[in-house]
């Protein structure tokens, strides 16, 4: 896009046109016509970069915020020494559980900040095992095994929480809560969507807007389809072409 273009951006469509005929004796019909053509092209392109940054943001945060907290539970359990419990067996196993969640933190967000493909794309291309859906999925079972070695030599103390490294923690409570968090989720951004076409049709009366609504409605008959204790996707851009969203979709009387 010429530089020139570049300061109509901030206009509205509409308020781009009127400005243009107010402009009309300082530009030929043929000017105006690649300006609005230049604009509009641009504003798609911007759109579409946007869209997706916003997507993958989405996807890689959620796949990494239980790993967040992972991470502080463990740098918790590192400074918690006391008197009577401070064995070498279990120093060692916390502090190689740290390095190894310290290095898959730092690989993902690589990934992530390579704005490039979402988690399930790159785990699929990279074969980790259920669709990179966890980030324990992530760590290579050769290290998931030495680390769960060096946690089973530590000296048992009755009564004592015992630490499960890679632990997934699900259960019928969290899963039917983590879907109702996104179904809200995907209704406020389908309220918000609904909101911008109503307040500014010439901006967002396109096809890509159309699609867009058309994904998130699809999304919420899908979830509330979803059979239960079957894995939830971190985000709805992430359930299209997921298998199970195809199911639950059919299962909605929607169409993928």
């Amino acid at each position: 896009m010429e530089q020139s273009y570049k300061k109509y951006l901030s206009y509205t469509q509409r308020e781009l046109e009127i400005k243009l005929n107010r402009e009309r004796d300082k530009m030929t019909p043929l000017e105006r016509r690649e300006i609005l053509q230049a604009v509009g092209e641009e504003r798609k392109r911007l759109r579409s970069v946007q869209a997706t940054k916003k997507t993958l943001d989405a996807e890689w945060i959620a796949l990494m915020q239980p790993l967040h907290v992972e991470l502080k539970t463990v740098s918790n359990l590192r400074r918690y020494k006391t008197r009577n419990y401070n064995v070498p067996e279990r120093n060692h196993a916390m502090t190689e559980y740290h390095n190894v969640l310290i290095k898959i933190r730092k690989l993902l967000t690589q990934y992530h900040k390579a704005y490039d493909m979402t988690p399930i794309r790159l785990a699929r291309e990279k074969n980790v095992p259920n669709d990179g859906q966890h980030w324990t999925d992530w760590i290579p079972p050769h290290v998931k095994e030495k680390i769960t070695a060096l946690f089973a030599a530590i000296p048992h103390r009755p009564k004592a929480k015992t630490k499960i490294p890679f632990e997934r923690k699900e259960t019928p409570t969290t899963w039917r809560r983590d879907r109702t968090t996104l179904a809200r989720r995907v209704e406020q951004e389908l309220a918000a969507a609904y909101k911008d076409l109503a307040n500014d049709p010439d901006e967002y009366d396109n096809e890509y807007h159309r699609e867009y609504i058309s994904r998130l409605e699809l999304a919420i008959k899908a979830l509330a389809a979803w059979e239960e204790d079957t894995p939830l996707p971190r985000t709805w851009q992430a359930m299209f072409g997921n298998k199970t969203y195809e199911y639950a979709v059919s299962a909605g009387n929607g169409s993928a």
